[in-house]
């Protein structure tokens, strides 16, 4: 599994065919593009750098929105899923008071199942809101960041976002 910085403000973590591209560079809204099937590793080495967000968080005393892409993703095997349910249920209890709004890009049906099932055996993570596109799910975080009376990011629009290629 290797991991490296892109641009600055983004990590990248591999694992064989399987890669998440987190994206802080629009910060308070983060945005994590999900590439392949997700792994076990790489389910947990997302939630180290996720863990590595909520830190910046708390430093800097600013909530955030997490945007979830799933446009580029596969199904993650049943010990990925439960990998994903139990490093969720663990975080500290601070990350929902952290977090705005958390949406989740779902252009698949078979991806819609997918978080689906995930909300239905721990049922928190139904809290999430499952949209269309990412220019969608961009509006509602900006729309989200304001009723919050939490500074956008500065210079973006939600169109004005270009998702990252795969590594």
């Amino acid at each position: 599994m290797g991991q490296g910085g892109g641009e600055s403000g983004t990590v990248v973590v591999v694992d064989g065919a399987s890669s998440v591209v987190v994206d802080t560079r629009a910060w308070p809204v983060v945005i994590a593009t999900w590439f392949g099937e997700p792994t076990e590793a790489l389910v947990e080495r997302y939630f180290a750098v996720h863990g590595e967000v909520v830190d910046r968080a708390r430093a800097s005393r600013t909530r955030f929105v997490l945007i979830t892409d799933t446009f580029a993703t596969g199904a993650p095997s049943p010990k990925a899923r439960k990998r994903i349910v139990d490093l969720t249920a663990a975080q500290a209890p601070d990350v929902a008071a952290l977090t705005v709004r958390s949406f989740v890009v779902i252009e698949s049906m078979l991806m819609r199942g997918v978080v689906t099932a995930l909300a239905w055996v721990y049922p928190k993570m139904a809290e999430s809101e499952n949209v269309a596109t990412i220019t969608i799910a961009l509006e509602r975080a900006f729309a989200e960041l304001d009723a919050a009376r939490v500074a956008r990011p500065v210079g973006m629009t939600p169109r004005d976002y270009r998702r990252p290629a795969r590594p």
